[in-house]
């Protein structure tokens, strides 16, 4: 029962997480486009039905059902057709009908509130608000974990101890032919190692230049067994040990299998524990997730197809792979529920998982493909281009530029988005992932 509270608890936190991340999204765009006269006649968190809403000024605030998005909506964000330009050749009738609509809303002396009116400089502020408010919100998530409560790091205190030293003729310890200098040395489960040779030691990073330089000379520990400290003498072995890269994971040679080299080894399984990072150390952090949610995003067709032979649920998943709001829900639940885990682990897991939504919110909405942030920025940028490009034939460009003419790509684009999700979601309904 206890388990099941503490699932709902943790698919609570994220959905109430989420609607926040989507309102301060929303609420990115609104302030800067109210601050330049442009008419927000609504500001929505979620779709749907509406729960509530209220009325403020020309504004209605709203929550409704489904809190999987967020909009507000800005009069005349598209301009009223050029004098004396053609009509678009692609699907003209729904150009005209989604331009019709959108002009539709500007009332009697509105038209210099419109979204169409204002400025280049001031669109792309109004159009990256929202995506910047997300940046920011999963920069200062990060840092805060990071920086606050730490990167789970191993520490000195001993999780088990080894039954022999790997060796050349057994390096996998079947045949226990050397001891382990730990078990001879009589180290114990939940003994913390608190100096080494007179070194005071907190973390294994503190341990292992020193275990480096001593290589198999006799070392003293001083350990804390039961609160009690005690000196315990022991001297390392040179071992058969897995060559690891710079991320940790183990280097496999051209036969497939795990690389192995000799190095000092005193034989016991570390612990792990919360470990505080600098607030740069953090924003590193920040900067690698971008990136790997960069190149998520841009194999996102691949993902897709994959997510399709993937609704078999027996098949595989990858962990690191994309995943719906829906799996990100489960996972919240996972490990809010999770066995073992601190309290401080499930609020650090639940955090970073908020943070790096929000990163994730942030670099899917700059793609330059409407009806995302960043294809409205792509449109204003493309415009600011073409004037500079008249005013170099010494010309002048009249009017705005038509983004009503991408209005079939934009809704083709939304199709494959919302298709996309849906087999996102199936796939986690049907082939969860389980941590």
């Amino acid at each position: 029962m206890i388990d099941i509270l503490w699932a709902v608890g943790g698919l609570l936190f994220f959905i109430v997480g989420l609607a926040f991340s989507i309102g301060l999204h929303e609420l990115g765009h609104m302030l800067p486009a109210k601050r330049f006269g442009v008419k927000v006649s609504q500001y929505m968190i979620g779709f749907g039905k509406t729960i509530w809403s209220r009325k403020v000024g020309d504004t209605e605030y709203g929550l409704k059902w489904i809190p999987l998005g967020g909009y507000i909506r800005m009069i005349g964000m598209l301009p009223p057709k050029n004098a004396g330009s053609k009509p678009a050749t692609f699907m003209p009738a729904a150009v005209e009908a989604a331009r019709e609509q959108s002009l539709s809303e500007i009332g009697e002396g509105e038209e210099r509130r419109t979204f169409y009116s204002i400025k280049s400089w001031q669109k792309l502020i109004v159009m990256m608000g929202g995506p910047f408010m997300n940046l920011i919100l999963g920069t200062v998530i990060l840092v805060a974990v990071g920086s606050g409560i730490g990167q789970y790091q191993p520490n000195t205190t001993v999780a088990f101890v080894a039954t022999c030293s790997p060796t050349a003729r057994d390096v996998d310890c079947a045949k226990k032919l050397v001891p382990a200098p730990a078990e001879l040395a009589g180290l114990m489960v939940g003994d913390r190692i608190t100096a080494f040779d007179g070194k005071p030691v907190h973390w294994w990073s503190d341990v292992e230049p020193l275990l480096t330089n001593n290589a198999t000379a006799p070392i003293e520990l001083t350990v804390l067994r039961n609160g009690v400290s005690q000196q315990i003498s022991l001297q390392p072995s040179m071992a058969y040990l897995p060559v690891l890269d710079a991320n940790g994971n183990a280097v496999t040679g051209a036969n497939g299998k795990a690389e192995y080299a000799l190095r000092p080894f005193i034989g016991i399984g570390r612990g792990y524990a919360h470990q505080p990072i600098s607030v740069s150390a953090s924003l590193n952090v920040v900067g690698q997730e971008i990136v790997s949610t960069a190149k998520l995003v841009f194999t996102l067709p691949q993902q897709a197809i994959s997510a399709v032979a993937q609704l078999n649920p027996n098949s595989k998943r990858d962990p690191n792979g994309a995943i719906s709001i829906v799996g990100i829900g489960q996972i919240a639940s996972q490990t809010a529920s999770a066995q073992g885990a601190s309290l401080e682990d499930k609020f650090a897991s639940q955090l970073t998982m908020l943070g790096g939504l929000n990163l994730a919110l942030f670099v899917f909405n700059m793609l330059p493909l409407l009806p995302l942030d960043g294809g409205h920025v792509a449109g204003v940028i493309y415009g600011y281009c073409k004037r500079g490009f008249y005013r170099l034939r010494g010309k002048r460009f009249e009017g705005q530029v038509d983004m009503a003419r991408m209005i079939p790509i934009a809704n083709l684009a939304a199709a494959m988005l919302v298709l996309v999700s849906i087999v996102f979601v199936l796939r986690d309904f049907i082939n969860p992932i389980h941590f």
